[in-house]
């Protein structure tokens, strides 16, 4: 990115070059939600979507409207973010074959494929991801957890397990963690020593040591939300999770601040998404959690909020840089079971709740497919 770029005013109509031209989305998850949400975003701007991803994934994906195709590419997620020549062979030969003038990293594994796919086609456009080091020190847990000591940035106690007697003397109750899976794979909390031990014997498929094991804090979750190009943040969204899988949308110049620093203290270029946990009366106090160097989930809803996180990085990878918002904004948002039965009790509806709303019915077949696999028990199953 080019910290000398014009800044770019953001309530003028946005044009792109490459929206003209094929775009080249890369993820190597499992999970298609990610990269479904990324086709929507993409294609709705009037971009020719191409997903590459893993052999066993792509099921929803395809029946979304905004996925021209998807390619496998890789079997693995370690094929996909190591130094496989093979798989960085089938993607540069497909984004020559698409003609992709766009390059979109939906995960941590789409972000390494990226980054080495940059080195042989540097004339493409690639929306901003931080480079391969911060990728990887922040997917991974543990250092992500001495990053934070080092800078003195508040988290809970963590541990790293490598052996089960290590985890034996932790006080209880813990959270336990994979180094590096997503979508809460493996996150397990370990109340009693017999949950502890049937953790540690393999009760849960995604936890094999070493893991991290954290000091369990009682309170709501929430996350920060932004995007950044070297090291200056120039958007961003708080929000806190209901109980009833809603979020409300805040501003608080604490966790701001953290952003700003997480940010600034890595050069830090692209979107990110740190897991939050409140604690205390009135969110009196909060604590860093994790750090997801990608796409999120709830990334639609926040286009409600007068938040364009997509619109803006597309604006970035154009040489331009939109003028930075130095506030969150704020709101509320159901989760799409809540906005439906809102709709059917004539309830109005908020700002992100209507964007969300909007998604799902511009592209109704993956939010449908995504259910028909919870119910035979397939979603999320691997």
């Amino acid at each position: 990115m080019n910290p000398s770029a014009t800044p770019y005013d953001y309530d003028r109509p946005m044009t792109f070059t490459s929206a003209k031209r094929p775009a080249l989305v890369l993820t190597g998850e499992l999970g298609d939600l990610l990269a479904v949400i990324i086709c929507q975003e993409l294609g709705r701007r009037g971009m020719d979507v191409t997903v590459a991803g893993l052999r066993d994934s792509g099921a929803t994906l395809r029946l979304s409207r905004y996925c021209r195709s998807f390619v496998p590419v890789a079997t693995t997620r370690a094929e996909m973010e190591g130094d496989d020549p093979g798989v960085v062979d089938r993607v540069e030969l497909l984004a020559r074959e698409t003609g992709a003038g766009c390059v979109f990293a939906v995960d941590v594994p789409g972000s390494l494929c990226a980054s080495r796919l940059r080195k042989r086609l540097p004339s493409l456009k690639y929306f901003p991801v931080p480079d391969p080091g911060t990728v990887r020190l922040l997917d991974n847990k543990w250092t992500f957890y001495q990053f934070l000591t080092k800078q003195g940035l508040p988290s809970p106690r963590t541990w790293l397990i490598e052996r089960r007697e290590a985890a034996r003397l932790l006080p209880l109750p813990l959270v336990l963690k994979p180094l590096n899976l997503s979508a809460s794979k493996g996150v397990r909390t370990a109340r009693t020593s017999e949950d502890l031990e049937f953790l540690l014997d393999g009760g849960d498929k995604h936890l094999r040591l070493p893991v991290v094991a954290q000091e369990f804090v009682d309170g709501p979750d929430g996350s920060l939300s932004f995007l950044a190009e070297n090291g200056r943040v120039n958007a961003s969204t708080i929000h806190v999770r209901g109980g009833d899988g809603g979020r409300e949308y805040i501003d608080d110049e604490r966790i701001l601040d953290f952003g700003r620093r997480i940010a600034a203290s890595l050069s830090y270029t692209g979107l990110a998404n740190i897991g939050l946990r409140f604690v205390g009366p009135n969110r009196a106090d909060v604590k860093i959690i994790e750090c997801n160097p990608r796409v999120w989930s709830s990334l639609p809803a926040t286009e409600g909020l007068g938040v364009d996180f997509i619109g803006r990085g597309l604006e970035l990878s154009e040489g331009r840089t939109p003028i930075a918002s130095t506030r969150a904004p704020t709101g509320e948002c159901a989760d799409l079971r809540g906005i439906l039965r809102r709709v059917a009790a004539g309830r109005p509806l908020s700002a992100c709740e209507s964007a969300t709303l909007r998604g799902a019915a511009r592209d109704p077949l993956p939010v449908l497919g995504r259910g028909v696999m919870r119910l035979l028990g397939l979603w999320g199953a691997s």
